[in-house]
């Protein structure tokens, strides 16, 4: 099987020679690239390169090759969508959760039916794991220690509607975290005994 750039590297050359001409239609809604073979081109092209100099007649209506074409172009199409369908459907739901559990100290359930529905969304819209995950960074440095706020580290919440403004939150860094870092750090380096 050969690759997308392979494709239209071998594309470029047959509209080169003059084989092959291409036009983009739409095909049941989607853009779809339609071939079209100039048979008289193809055959003084393959006569001329023929490596035996032998060829057999094989007769083929211009306009029942066209159809045939656009059939294949059809199915390859239908088929790229059903990958890519594949790939979006592989979402990683039980990464995403071990990770909120591991960061935000809570045990939810990567089988929740809810929880699916509200990551499935996001994954739906583009999202990523990178992203899922940056998410939960942002929120639990932000709410974690904060009794009021700590409750909202839950997938309803993180995986929601504010998905994206969340996603595109800056982290804060804890000043009096990161002061109390530096503290301890000085304090072992140095072997300071309070």
């Amino acid at each position: 099987m050969f690759n997308e750039r392979q494709v239209r590297y071998a594309t470029n050359k047959l509209v080169e020679k003059g084989l092959i001409e291409t036009k983009l239609f739409r095909a049941g809604g989607s853009p779809t690239v339609h071939y079209r073979l100039h048979i008289d081109n193809f055959v003084k092209w393959f006569v001329t390169n023929c490596p035996n100099g032998t060829f057999q007649n094989v007769e083929m209506e211009p306009d029942n090759l066209s159809k045939s074409l656009t059939d294949i172009t059809s199915d390859i199409t239908t088929d790229n969508k059903k990958i890519i369908k594949k790939e979006q459907a592989v979402i990683p739901f039980l990464i995403i959760i071990d990770y909120l559990n591991s960061k935000a100290k809570t045990n939810f359930k990567a089988s929740s039916k809810t929880t699916q529905a509200k990551i499935t969304a996001r994954w739906n819209e583009g999202y990523r794991l990178d992203d899922f995950t940056h998410v939960i960074d942002v929120k639990v440095n932000e709410w974690l220690n904060h009794p009021k706020w700590s409750k909202f580290l839950r997938p309803d919440t993180l995986f929601g509607t504010k998905f994206e403004n969340y996603r595109n939150q800056k982290k804060v860094v804890d000043e009096h975290a990161a002061n109390r870092q530096r503290a301890e750090d000085f304090r072992q380096e140095n072997d300071l005994p309070f």
